[in-house]
């Protein structure tokens, strides 16, 4: 490497830049519990409308989704499906 690279206004340089580059990423990566429980919040409010729509299509007695099927055994451990199936044989 050429020796102006290793003088110290370069080093100086780059250390800030770095330190900037840092300083922005710890901004953004913030989470805070306002935003968590609002996310959590949001996805209550995403159950209730598929569980509501599951009741609503059993009520009148037509077919169910298979989107919605998915969605609701997803939440499940994995490997539950599998054991709901060998039991009901």
């Amino acid at each position: 490497m050429p020796n102006a690279l290793w003088n110290i206004a370069n080093i100086e340089r780059v250390v800030d830049d770095v330190k900037q580059r840092l300083r922005a990423r710890q901004v953004q990566s913030v989470v805070t519990v306002p935003k968590i429980e609002a996310q959590i919040e949001a996805r209550r409010q995403q159950q209730k409308a598929v569980l509501k729509q599951i009741t609503e299509r059993m009520v009148v007695g037509k077919p169910a989704l298979s989107t919605l099927d998915e969605w609701s055994t997803s939440s499940r451990p994995p490997g539950a499906s599998s054991r709901e199936k060998l039991t009901r044989r």
